[in-house]
Formats: C-alpha cells, structure tokens, sequence
C-alpha cells in the first residue's frame, strides 16, 4: 500500500506461469482504509490480456485507464504495467536458496502418462495417481474397466505444472486403487533433478510400473543476480514494430520456443484387412507404428491378431522447429 498518495509508485513484481497468450490479466485498484467500520474503497478495474502487454510499445509497458467497476464509466485515473516474458530452460541451473516474493525461482512439468500390469483383475481394478510436491497435492483421473478402457494398463494422462519459489521439493507418484489402497509409490529426489533437468520412463510402483515425465526449468538468468531480465527480453526492432501485430508476436513466441515439448499418443487403428491365404490359416495383421519428428524416432508396441488395434500410448518428443513433420508408418 502507498499511502497518501496521488500518484503511486509500487514497482511491484510477480511472476505468473503463462499457458496462453490471450490469458487475461485484470488489476483492481483500492484505497486501504484503516478504521475498523471503514471499509476499503475500490478506486477501479482494467484488464489486459498477455498477448495486449507483450505487444505494448516502449519496452512493453502500458498505460490504462482504470473503470468503475459496476458500470465501466471511466473513473479518470490510470495505472502502469510493464510486462517481461522469461524464456525458460532445462540447463543444470541451481535454484536460488531465497528468491523475492510472489517471484518463481522456477517451473516443475509432471505428466503422468500409464500404469502398466495392475496386478488386479480388471473388471475390480480402479485406479489413480496422487502425486505429493512439497505441501501440494494433485490426483489423476480414476480409470476404471468399460469399453475403450483397460483397466490394467490404464492411461491417465495427465499434466501438472507446479511453480516453485524457495522450496526444494520431492516428488512422489502413488498409484492408488479404489480410494485409499496404495499399490505402490516412487519418488524423484528434487537434487537428482536438478542434475538432469528432464527424467523419464517406467518407473516400478510395487507390482505395478509407472510411466511419467518430471521436467525442471528455470528462467534464463544468472544465479546470482536471478531476476535481471534485461538481456533476456525479446528486442522488436523499429522496422520490425511498423509490422502486424501478428509478425511481432511471433518474434516473441521464437524467444521461448526451445522450450517447447510434444506429446504424441499413439490411440488406435482402423481399417486393416486380413489376407487370405491358401491352404494355409487367414493372416490377421499384428500392427504396430513408427513415429518420427525430426530425428526422435518412436516405436509402440505391438497388438497381435487384431485389425482395428487399440495402442493408448503417449511419447514426449521435443521440437525446436514448428515445421516439424511427424510421420507416422504402420507395419505388420
């Protein structure tokens, strides 16, 4: 709070994890009135979405006039937002032991994909994942036997993105069936994560086995001084600014698409036939598929005897080039 103030100056930073660039952002504006029968006076409201403030000219600040809340009249008075985007990365950085407050010292991405070998029968088998960070708690979909479900290989997947500040938290995935039976749990050591930024695979959960993604990124910024964003910031160029809107934009999604990650799921096939033979037994085709983004090559697993298969497998690719062309080959 500013107090007896006319023209504050809060130089107040916070950081959010951004999913979309038309999320909006909506700044109430109040008066802090300290008597205890004095409530506090909304002085007004204005949003802006990441795309508007990303886009704003003078180093992406912006200036807007503050609306009365109950009728949108303009109330005359303006507030001031700058906004950075941080490009995010997966190098062997330390977290920061203190970082200022409502500021990330980093992002943990948890994509919990299957569970494979329930070791139930499947028309009782009913499970999810719960997964521990810190104080946190996240639970996957319930995936229960029926049609286009298995219930012993079931798929969850499921993604969760947790912002981190100061804590070093672990990460702990309990397969569960039913509502309180643990068939299994594993734990990732947050320092063996911040060894290797990216771990992934099958992991045994009791009789059971889990396969799962834990990715660790941190702004790209130096360790000591983590939050001086200047060499960071995607610089639009005086010709460049005399452009659409669109053409700018995609300066700003170039800064931070080495970041980015696929998740390709193999689902299910159709429309495979079945050569007939002499004398010998009707050939009923054992599919599997070969998929490829540039050069990351992934194989699913075979299903025999089948010609419309069921595969329900998920592979994370990364892709640093959106021209990317994922081909996909089936095989008997």
């Amino acid at each position: 709070t500013i107090q007896n103030s006319l023209e504050p100056l809060w130089n107040h930073t916070m950081d959010f994890i951004v999913f979309d660039y038309d999320q909006i952002v909506t700044f109430d504006v109040w008066d802090e009135d300290s008597g205890t029968m004095d409530a506090d006076d909304d002085l007004g409201t204005c949003s802006v979405t990441i795309r508007e403030l990303l886009m704003a000219p003078n180093n992406r600040t912006l200036t807007m006039p503050l609306l009365n809340a109950n009728d949108d009249t303009d109330t005359e008075a303006q507030i001031t937002v700058k906004c950075d985007l941080l490009p995010l990365s997966t190098q062997k950085l330390q977290v920061p032991q203190k970082t200022p407050q409502n500021q990330l010292s980093g992002i943990i991405a948890i994509l919990v994909t299957q569970a494979f070998n329930i070791p139930l029968p499947k028309e009782k088998a009913c499970t999810f994942v719960k997964i521990n960070i810190g104080t946190q708690e996240f639970l996957t979909g319930v995936v229960k036997d029926g049609p286009s479900y298995d219930s012993i290989n079931p798929l969850y997947d499921c993604v969760f993105h947790v912002p981190l500040h100061s804590s070093k938290p672990d990460i702990t995935m309990t397969l569960i069936q039913d509502t309180d039976t643990v068939l299994g749990s594993t734990t990732i050591k947050f320092d063996d994560l911040q060894e290797t930024p990216t771990i992934e695979g099958r992991r045994d959960v009791g009789e059971a086995q889990l396969e799962c993604s834990v990715r660790l990124t941190t702004p790209e910024v130096n360790v000591e001084t983590p939050y001086d964003t200047s060499s960071l910031r995607p610089t639009i160029t005086a010709a460049a600014k005399t452009q659409s809107s669109s053409s700018a934009l995609q300066t700003t999604r170039e800064a931070v698409i080495e970041t980015r990650k696929i998740r390709l799921t193999a689902v299910k096939g159709t429309g495979f036939s079945v050569r007939k033979r002499m004398f010998k037994k009707d050939d009923i085709p054992d599919v599997y598929l070969n998929l490829q983004v540039g050069t990351q090559k992934w194989k699913t697993s075979v299903i025999p005897n089948s010609t419309t298969p069921q595969w329900n497998e998920s592979k994370m690719v990364e892709s640093t080039d959106n021209k990317n062309v994922i081909s996909v080959e089936a095989y008997d």
